[in-house]
């Protein structure tokens, strides 16, 4: 009642939402609570659905080991991302899910993925697509064709996944991408997978790469408070007339849930009292209807 109140939330997708909070590794109320708050004002400010809000939070949580009080920095990761792409929150929601599990297994960070997925937007490819060719881009480094083990090993690369985790995605390209002196050409030919191409652009060169290294730096920034772009956008939606309506209206309703839950503790228990107190009072009357019948029939 307390969410319905304050975000304008509507019961029955609040209840499913704690179930998925508790489904996702949330392991108390304290986290459900946490986990629920951020997911409402990811949706509020990113203009989605609640359920849709929730499916990004915990895919992320699910793929990175990220608990309910972490979810902030996965909110505001999904609004700096959108904010500086060609995409918005609730496609980047929908498609982070398909490429978070396989991210991380590669030592992908989230900061990265997310990023990654933004700049290769602002080449102009949806976000599906955009998902699509950041997936491919972190395969073909995970399976590399013949020729791109042989740079592997002229670039003592031993173990691809160690390099990324200690270095990030984009460097590794970018040492490969240097290696073929600044081919795009030879690059593509080593990468082997027409789909990672988007990707491995976006992440070695012009401006999207710049795009890319100041999204990933915004997102990692450990001087701005952690949770601040997931308020400023909520406030943004939240201050408006439309939500401030809803919130009134849900708020009301929450009232008198309230007011119907105490009354019913008072009402219940006087009814019960009252029809006790009746039986008690009818019971003699019962008893002699009982005996006149009684003799009647004899």
């Amino acid at each position: 009642l307390q969410m319905q109140a304050t975000f304008g939330a509507n019961p029955t997708e609040a209840a499913k939402g704690f179930y998925e909070a508790i489904a996702s590794g949330a392991t108390n109320a304290a986290g459900s609570i946490e986990l629920m708050a951020t997911a409402q004002k990811l949706a509020i400010g990113g203009l989605l659905p609640l359920d849709k809000a929730l499916s990004g939070l915990t895919a992320v949580m699910a793929s990175y080991g990220y608990t309910a009080e972490q979810t902030k920095f996965i909110s505001d990761g999904f609004f700096i991302a959108a904010a500086k792409g060609k995409t918005n929150v609730e496609e980047l929601t929908q498609e982070i899910g398909n490429v978070s599990s396989i991210a991380q297994q590669s030592g992908v960070s989230f900061a990265e993925l997310v990023s990654s997925i933004s700049a290769v937007t602002l080449g102009g490819k949806r976000t599906a697509e955009a998902t699509t060719s950041v997936r491919s881009a972190i395969n073909a480094l995970l399976t590399p064709t013949e020729q791109l083990q042989y740079v592997f090993d002229q670039l003592n690369i031993k173990s691809v996944t160690q390099e990324i985790r200690q270095r990030g995605l984009a460097a590794v390209y970018k040492d490969i991408y240097k290696y073929v002196n600044n081919n795009a050409e030879a690059l593509s030919k080593l990468v082997g997978r027409v789909e990672a191409i988007s990707a491995v652009v976006a992440l070695t060169t012009g401006k999207q790469a710049d795009a890319y290294q100041l999204m990933v730096d915004e997102i990692n920034n450990g001087n701005r408070q952690m949770g601040d772009r997931t308020d400023e956008a909520f406030k943004r939606i939240a201050d408006t007339s439309s939500e401030n309506l809803k919130k009134a209206k849900e708020s009301i309703v929450a009232s008198l849930t309230d007011i119907s839950q105490i009354a019913m503790k008072v009402v219940v228990p006087a009814l019960t009292a009252i029809a006790a107190a009746i039986k008690t009072i009818l019971q003699p009357v019962v008893y002699v209807t009982d005996q006149m019948e009684k003799f009647a029939n004899s």
